[in-house]
């Protein structure tokens, strides 16, 4: 079931507002402040619509990400991050959680082989939830990282950031169900549980939840 249709109408009204409120002047000002290093635009721009907790009537929710460029996992994984969404109800209970890893290129990187392996590196671990950022100074657009690997008109499918994160994570076209960064333990979660993290000589792992 689709976020939408697990909590209260206004509520998600509330997590919309904030993402088509805040999203655009952040994607700008990520920029144009670490437009040095590709990582740093991206963990400025995630940094910068987090939300630690915020109330709606009894019910909260949070918008949290997590820089994994210096994890001791990122080698294997191939993520520059993870942002998630969580919602808990009246009674405090999480009823909804669900987050996606990315990967971040300046336009014009010329490095293709790099990125290709870091995103069949997430593409392992986590199928159809790694995320390609790339941008410029104009532009902050993401694209599904299988779409990148499979699709040689990728760049017909990119979306701008913002739009991506409403119309298809917060729809739920988008995101691996139950996946998120557990920050007093320091590790990426799957249902409750540490992800496997599987060396690059394996070829695949299966994950059961994409929604």
């Amino acid at each position: 079931m689709a976020l939408r249709d697990r909590i209260p109408a206004d509520l998600f009204s509330q997590i919309e507002q904030h993402l088509n409120n805040i999203c655009r002047a952040n994607a700008k000002s990520s920029w144009r402040r670490n437009k040095a290093k590709e990582d740093s635009i991206s963990g400025a721009f995630f940094q910068g619509i987090a939300v630690a907790e915020r109330s709606w009537e009894d019910w909260s929710w949070n918008l949290e990400y997590s820089n994994l460029s210096n994890h001791k996992i990122e080698p294997h994984l191939g993520a520059d991050g993870i942002f998630q969404i969580e919602i808990r109800d009246e009674r405090g209970r999480v009823i909804f959680r669900k987050g996606f890893l990315y990967q971040s290129k300046k336009q014009g990187n010329s490095d293709k082989r790099r990125l290709e392996e870091q995103l069949e590196n997430i593409e392992r671990h986590v199928p159809n939830g790694g995320l390609l950022l790339t941008y410029d100074e104009d532009r902050f657009m993401a694209v599904p990282g299988r779409i990148y690997l499979n699709d040689k008109n990728w760049e017909n499918q990119e979306r701008n950031i913002c739009a991506f994160l409403v119309q298809r994570f917060l729809e739920c076209l988008f995101g691996i169900r139950d996946l998120y960064y557990n920050f007093d333990r320091e590790e990426i979660m799957l249902e409750n549980a540490p992800l496997p993290i599987v060396p690059k000589a394996v070829a695949s792992i299966n994950i059961k939840k994409n929604d």
